[in-house]
């Protein structure tokens, strides 16, 4: 059984943990230039303006995503 060599298994778990805090900064900011607040906001306004056309909105969306996990399925 081969030695674990304990200061290399610390740099790799180092650079993993580096990459996981690029990542996540890198979401962060991601996330604030989208403005998932503001989207939101909208989007219930307008549900509150026009529901049937939300409704059928999000029925096709709804409908595209059973028909593409189908075929998913199937292939």
């Amino acid at each position: 059984m081969e030695k674990i060599d304990r200061s290399r298994l610390r740099e790799v778990n180092s650079d993993v943990t580096q990459a996981f805090d690029q990542v996540r900064s890198q979401v962060d900011e991601l996330v604030e230039s989208l403005d998932i607040g503001g989207m939101s906001r909208k989007l219930e306004s307008f549900g509150r303006e026009k529901p049937v056309v939300l409704a059928i909105a999000a029925l096709t969306v709804g409908l595209a995503a059973g028909l593409l996990m189908r075929n998913r399925d199937l292939a």
